[in-house]
């Protein structure tokens, strides 16, 4: 974990607590400033989960009450932009749309590890 992951998790355990929220938060400036809904600095797998994506950057906004839009970038050169869209209480439609990290021959647009399009059912109890 980053410095920046570390004082990230500490200011919402702080929030969630209700120790202090008033607390140092790297982010919340910046993000309250450009007008964000997320902005978070994670470092994790690619969407095929078999290369490290190293540190990624991800902003997104809601552009309406039911879709959001949002981008992300890694320092290892993988982007991806996606667009979420609430049909429903429950059933969302998603997309992701990337450039992928693997070149192995053979790569189309159709089958792009960094690119999907998908339904998600939620039901929160």
């Amino acid at each position: 974990m980053s410095a920046l992951q570390v004082a990230q998790i500490g200011a919402a355990l702080a929030s969630l607590s209700g120790v202090g929220g008033s607390g140092p938060n790297p982010l919340a400036k910046v993000q309250k400033s450009l007008g964000l809904d997320v902005l978070s600095v994670g470092s994790s797998g690619n969407s095929t989960g078999s290369q490290s994506s190293g540190t990624t950057v991800e902003a997104g906004r809601y552009v309406s009450n039911r879709v959001f839009v949002a981008a992300k970038q890694s320092t290892t050169g993988y982007s991806q932009v996606e667009v979420d869209v609430d049909l429903s209480k429950h059933l969302k439609l998603q997309t992701r749309l990337g450039n992928g990290t693997a070149t192995t021959q053979g790569t189309t647009p159709e089958n792009d590890p960094g690119s999907s399009l998908g339904m998600v059912y939620q039901f929160q109890y």
